[in-house]
Order: C-alpha cells, then sequence, then structure tokens
C-alpha cells in the first residue's frame, strides 16, 4: 500500500484479525476494551483501561511476582519475605526438569530440587491517570486478593512498603502462625563493614538468632562492596537494620529486598535489587 493511501475497511479488519492472531499466538490474553502489554514470557500480562489495571501472574510466587511487577510498573518500593513451605501442596518436584543426571537415581531418591508450587493470580489496580495514587491501598489489595498463597501484612517505612508474612501452612495443611525472619531481634558491634559484609552480618545473626538459616543472595556487587560505615545495631530488627543500611547507602538508587526460602534447601536466600 502506497503512503497516501487510504485503507478500506476490509483491508483494516484483515489488519485487526491479523494482530490478534499474532498476539494469541504470542500467549497474550486479549480482553474486550483492554491492550493487553507481555512484560516476560507466557506468565505475566497487564491489562490497562480507562480507570484500572489488571495484573494477571502465573508464577511459583504469584505475590512476589505481582511485587516485582508493581515495582517495575510504577517505581515503588516495596519489599518481599517469603513464608516457610512446609505443606507437600505447596511444593513441586522439579528435578527432572532441571538435573541433568536425575536419570541416575530411581524417582524420588538423589537430591531433589523442591520449588514453590505458586499458580496463578489477577487483581485490578484502580487508575483514573495511569499511576494509582496510594499504593499502600494497591499492595493492601493485592493481599487481600492472594490469601490462597500465604497470609501477610503490610508495613510501611519511610520511602518503603513491607510485604511480611504472619501464617504459613503446616505438613498437615493447616493455616499456623509464623515468626517472619526479619522480625529477629539482632545485634552488631561497630566496626568498619562494607555494605556486603554488613549484608552477611546480619544473614549470620538472624541464623544465630533463629532456626532459620538465612544466606545472602544476589547483590548490585560493586554498590554494596565501595560503601563503607561504621554502624553497629543493638538489639534491633532485622527489617530495621536493612532499612537504615539502604538509607545511609542511598545515592540515587532505590533498593529493594526479596528474602525467599528453598523448601528442597530449608533456608532463606536475601536478594538485593534496585527498582
Amino acid at each position: 500500500m502506497q503512503a497516501n493511501q487510504v485503507p478500506t475497511d476490509s483491508q483494516e479488519r484483515k489488519t485487526v484479525l491479523l494482530m490478534v492472531i499474532c498476539l494469541a499466538m504470542a500467549g497474550i490474553v486479549i480482553t474486550p476494551g483492554f491492550a493487553a502489554r507481555e512484560h516476560s514470557g507466557l506468565n505475566e500480562n497487564v491489562l490497562q483501561g480507562p480507570n484500572r489495571v489488571n495484573l494477571s501472574v502465573h508464577d511459583g510466587r504469584p505475590v512476589a511476582e505481582a511485587i516485582r511487577m508493581l515495582e517495575a510498573r510504577y517505581g515503588w518500593i516495596i519489599t518481599y519475605e517469603d513464608p516457610p513451605y512446609a505443606y507437600a501442596g505447596d511444593i513441586a518436584d522439579v528435578t527432572e526438569q532441571v538435573s541433568r543426571d536425575s536419570y541416575k537415581y530411581p524417582k524420588g531418591g538423589g537430591s531433589r530440587v523442591l520449588v514453590p508450587k505458586g499458580g496463578e493470580l489477577d487483581f485490578s489496580v484502580p487508575s483514573q491517570t495511569g499511576l494509582p495514587s496510594d499504593p499502600v491501598l494497591v499492595v493492601q489489595q493485592l493481599l487481600m486478593t492472594s490469601t490462597q498463597y500465604g497470609r501477610f501484612r503490610l508495613e510501611k517505612d519511610h520511602t518503603m512498603i513491607h510485604v511480611i508474612p504472619t501464617a504459613m501452612r503446616s505438613i498437615s495443611g493447616k493455616w499456623v502462625p509464623t515468626k517472619p525472619a526479619l522480625d529477629t531481634l539482632i545485634t552488631l558491634p561497630a566496626k568498619e563493614r562494607s555494605g556486603m559484609q554488613t549484608l552477611e552480618a546480619v544473614c549470620a545473626a538472624i541464623s544465630n538468632a533463629s532456626r532459620m538459616r538465612v544466606v545472602v543472595g544476589t547483590v548490585p556487587l560493586n554498590l554494596f562492596m565501595q560503601y563503607k560505615d561504621h554502624q553497629g545495631a543493638a538489639s534491633q530488627e532485622a527489617r530495621q537494620v536493612l532499612v537504615q543500611l539502604f538509607e545511609r547507602m542511598s545515592s540515587g538508587k532505590n533498593l529493594s529486598w526479596r528474602l525467599l526460602y528453598g523448601p528442597g534447601t530449608k533456608r532463606y536466600v536475601l536478594n538485593i535489587h534496585v527498582v
């Protein structure tokens, strides 16, 4: 078609039909009245309507993934902590999919790779202008929608929102209270440390003061290795020690964390990322 040629109704219908077919083949859900945008593969969609944004997630940790989407879309800082996973119905064995030598062992034998089973999560964000006016209300709505994947409380701290587990499913499948790892009171002697050494000291202090094993995972390494201070902590919640570290390190970067529990390793991994 030439640049100055006006398309006919038939041509427009063919173009729209072709677009719908291509989107369907890509795994993107089309809802009448909405435009869909794919984020990272086939597991999530953001549907933008005139008065709200609908988020759709299919992930092993649906709440954590929905929070990641909110951080990426709006620039909010929302930290997340997993509950422990103990109930078999909440856990998936993916050894056959990820292990190259699983064929050497009888089914169920050898070292097994266990991950949260998760599932689908859909929720709507009221939005008159494309940016919700109150991040706290949005996160509260998310947590009310996702109770089948965990019970959480929300805390607001300066520029951060914290999503904190309050209950887990026991081995029998019953909901029971759980103590968040980052609620642990820790003490760190005041001495010079890099940001990385402080993270390691916080994780070691949590592990020593509780029955939970916590280690450092992925971190913006240069940022944490280059920063140094002499700060300590005296019987403070580990969460607040991290918040204060991030505030001291603030240099135009918004830092957040995800504390993830491995049902196979039975330990927590503290992952830090830039929002």
